[in-house]
């Protein structure tokens, strides 16, 4: 069996990072991750000028695929050394803050099926 890739999008260096708010009045705090992405398919990984995108379910079988403000600006490869499980490769991208207008959020945006893998 191929081992997947572990895709993590973070703020690149000279971006401020994110607020995430504790929700239940404790200590906020920071992070530098955006998201983080795996797959068994090793093939599909980050790509400069990839802007990363939202879901928000709009049906029972239907979603819509947002663009968000952060698009990939770097990208490093790794494998990790020995025999480690549960994947093969990790990327790293590297991503800066360039917001969209809302014309242009809507006119990126678009509705696709919620694809579910039949279990056998």
């Amino acid at each position: 069996m191929t081992d997947g890739i572990l895709i993590v999008y973070l703020c690149a260096e000279d971006q401020e990072w994110i607020l995430v708010p504790s929700g239940d009045g404790t200590q906020d705090s920071y992070t530098r991750v955006i998201q983080e992405s795996y797959s068994w398919d090793a093939s599909q990984t980050a790509s400069v000028g990839e802007r990363l995108t939202k879901h928000e379910i709009v049906g029972a079988r239907e979603r819509r695929v947002i663009p968000s403000e952060w698009i990939v600006t770097e990208v490093e490869s790794y494998n990790p050394l020995g025999d480690r499980q549960g994947f093969g490769t990790v990327v790293l991208a590297y991503c800066e803050r360039q917001p969209l207008t809302a014309e242009e959020s809507e006119e990126q945006s678009y509705v696709t099926d919620v694809q579910v893998p039949a279990f056998v």
